[in-house]
């Protein structure tokens, strides 16, 4: 029979997952995000913090973990950058390629985001700068299906240098399937670099569900930090990294929800509770043999 204690984080669990599937059937990412930013930006992961008890910006934390994940791809001038599914949300991680002085320009901007509220805003953000880059913008999901317009289509094989997921890799149906399209699509000696989720130690499997339904994880994307990088060594990707950043982003971002108060405030028990059930934040990075 299940403890006392463990039976109560279960039903704690098993409450937030429905309130969670309520809040996603009404509006599944959406724009909800635009209120913790600092106007005009419009970013949506969880950041990179410095201190979780000093007055955090989001949008200071939200661009510091794209930049981290940009440098970790080896983003080099005149590159060919792909930044996948809800990576870019409203785009302003495409800016930060596009107009910042802190990443080289590149050659050519490719993005993709499932939702088109969040394509529209990128796309008109993107021709606000009016940048001379080419830039290509899909609505999509970020796994490739035969037909289908998309990054990943016949025609874009051995094309990108650096292919960026930020924040958004544990939703994809599969993880698995994207890092072996993604190989495809490298060009050699190309990186992809992802900020993501993982699991370690695996949980049981009822926490793993209910988890999977509150965080928004798919089962087959639950993994440890080791299994992952033996997945990528298995695709054939070399130099392959994974790096646990979670001391520099669950904290600062729980207390910044927190400091938010009112719903965030019951937001915020969503990453708190996939901390305490063994949950990682990684940074991963790997790349394709030259």
């Amino acid at each position: 029979m299940l403890n006392a204690s463990l039976a109560a984080a279960l039903g704690v669990l098993a409450a937030l997952a429905l309130w969670q599937l309520y809040r996603k059937s009404r509006d599944p990412y959406g724009l909800f995000h635009l209120e913790l930013n600092t106007p005009p930006a419009q970013w949506l992961n969880m950041g990179l913090w410095r201190d979780e008890n000093e007055d955090s910006d989001f949008t200071r934390a939200c661009e510091a973990l794209a930049l981290k994940v940009a440098r970790a791809a080896h983003c080099v001038p005149g590159g060919r950058v792909l930044a996948p599914d809800v990576g870019h949300a409203c785009g302003d991680s495409l800016l930060l390629h596009l107009t910042g002085a802190d990443l080289p320009q590149p050659a050519s901007l490719t993005g993709i985001t499932s939702l088109s509220v969040q394509h529209d805003r990128a796309r008109s953000r993107v021709k606000a700068t009016g940048t001379s880059i080419p830039v290509e913008l899909f609505v999509g999901d970020a796994i490739y299906r035969r037909g289908e317009r998309h990054p990943f289509a016949p025609g874009h094989e051995r094309s990108y240098t650096s292919i960026l997921a930020i924040d958004c890799a544990y939703h994809f149906d599969t993880r698995n399937i994207f890092l072996q399209q993604a190989f495809v699509g490298l060009a050699p000696g190309g990186y992809v670099s992802l900020a993501d989720l993982a699991v370690d130690p695996l949980p049981p499997f009822l926490v793993r569900v209910l988890l999977s339904v509150l965080v928004g994880v798919r089962l087959a994307n639950m993994c440890t930090p080791h299994d992952y990088a033996a997945t990528l060594r298995q695709i054939g990707y070399v130099d392959v990294q994974v790096e646990d950043i979670s001391a520099q982003v669950f904290p600062g971002f729980i207390s910044f929800l927190q400091s938010k108060g009112g719903a965030w405030k019951v937001f915020a028990l969503m990453p708190t509770l996939w901390t305490r059930w063994g949950g990682r934040f990684v940074l991963v990075s790997a790349r394709k043999p030259s």
